[in-house]
């Protein structure tokens, strides 16, 4: 079964390079466009259901790319963002100089550490992939608009060595690793075996 995973539009704090986590951003007017124009390029693809984490950024993304492609978007609460504790509402820059213990910890084992009062990558991992195999049963190429942490995270269970930057800024960072807003990764899941296949370099003027 083919599955494409989505990261949402830009947003306000994206462009700030701010942490979201669970808090509820709306996108900008750039996330609204990217959404447009990547919407265009999916009609290539054999997509047949649509389907979107419940916070606003990732769900007006699926609404603007369910137009295009006719599809009502269906929630999965277990594809939403990382719980990223008392991070959320702050950059990198802020999180190394105010919380400087919490993150030296933190970076020991990123892909297992919880971020503090919040969740490990580990853990979004689990409830992202729980979610994709309750989409198995039904066996059609599925479209999930989700967020950059829970692709990452899923990249990594799928047996890809987890790779976090913290170093370049969180825009820069998931740019870097190829999380650019409104791209698309596509995975395969057979028999409850995830596997990824890699990005898909769409040319909407967005996704690269």
């Amino acid at each position: 079964m083919e599955i494409y995973l989505i990261r949402h539009g830009q947003t306000d704090w994206n462009a700030r390079g701010i942490m979201q986590g669970q808090t509820d951003i709306p996108l900008n007017a750039a996330g609204r466009s990217q959404a447009e124009a990547l919407a265009e390029s999916l009609k290539a693809l054999p997509i047949k259901a649509l389907y979107s984490s419940p916070l606003t950024r990732a769900l007006e993304t699926a609404q603007i790319l369910g137009k295009v492609l006719r599809l009502t978007p269906f929630l999965l609460s277990s594809m939403k963002e990382t719980h990223m504790g008392r991070w959320e509402g702050k950059t990198w820059a802020q999180i190394k100089d105010s919380d400087s213990r919490a993150y030296e910890a933190w970076q020991a084992d990123p892909f297992r550490i919880p971020h503090p009062e919040g969740e490990s990558y580990a853990q979004v991992a689990a409830r992202a992939k729980e979610a994709l195999l309750s989409l198995e049963k039904g066996k059609t190429p599925a479209a999930v608009v989700t967020h950059g942490d829970v692709m990452l995270a899923l990249q990594t269970l799928s047996g890809e060595t987890f790779t976090h930057d913290t170093v370049h800024g969180i825009m820069a960072g998931m740019e870097r690793l190829g999380l650019s807003n409104s791209c698309v990764w596509k995975f395969s899941l057979n028999e409850g075996k995830l596997q990824f296949d890699g990005p898909l370099f769409i040319d909407n003027g967005f996704t690269r």
